[in-house]
């Protein structure tokens, strides 16, 4: 998640530094950047989450005393 959060951030540049590509800052691509980044972030929380209950359900199945 840092790696490709510092590879969009890279990507998207800002106020103090351009971006690698090239794009304007505040314009559509790098709005389009946030959005990525937002689904992508939410897609790894997601996909932790489901596997940490899934890690948890089994401990329970086995009697495990949280």
């Amino acid at each position: 998640i840092i790696v490709m959060t510092i590879i969009i951030i890279l990507i998207k540049g800002g106020n103090s530094f351009p971006s690698i590509i090239g794009l304007e800052t505040c314009g559509l691509g790098t709005q389009i950047c946030v959005v990525i980044h937002f689904g992508l972030s939410f897609y790894f929380a997601r996909s932790i989450a489901m596997r940490q209950y899934q890690v948890d359900e089994n401990k329970i199945s086995l009697g495990y005393i949280f």
